[in-house]
């Protein structure tokens, strides 16, 4: 099992990558607008400073992630929670979480995920609205 740690981690790499790749585009059409000479009477270092105002990708997915956890009280609940002859079952019959058709094994993580927070919530008697299978 991947730990909270690691799940974190690769979430904060997936958010981090496409952050870089957008502030990348953003330069690119920050560029490529004063280029074309759409920037008007701003200066160089008008655009630069305008440029320099957004946070790097990092800090802005860090603070993110910090926001996200504070408000919602975030919970790492273990995917072993799932009952697994119940996926199966779901998988091959097909009940819900899963699909009747299409690419079911990409359902997998999700429906495991589904599973293992009802369990949490029936363990913890939060009120379980879902009604999986």
């Amino acid at each position: 099992m991947c730990s909270q740690k690691s799940l974190l981690r690769e979430v904060i790499k997936h958010m981090t990558d496409a952050a870089v790749k957008v502030r990348g585009q953003f330069d690119t059409a920050v560029r490529r607008s004063s280029d074309l000479g759409l920037s008007g009477d701003l200066s160089s270092e008008d655009i630069d400073k305008f440029r320099n105002a957004f946070q790097a990708p990092k800090d802005a997915v860090k603070n993110r992630i910090e926001r996200f956890q504070k408000e919602t009280r975030l919970r790492f609940i273990r995917a072993d929670r799932a009952d697994m002859e119940r996926l199966v079952n779901s998988y091959f019959k097909p009940l819900p979480p899963f699909e009747s058709s299409g690419d079911k094994k990409n359902e997998f993580p999700n429906a495991i995920a589904l599973l293992s927070l009802e369990k949490w919530a029936e363990e913890n008697r939060k009120k379980n609205t879902s009604n999986f299978g």
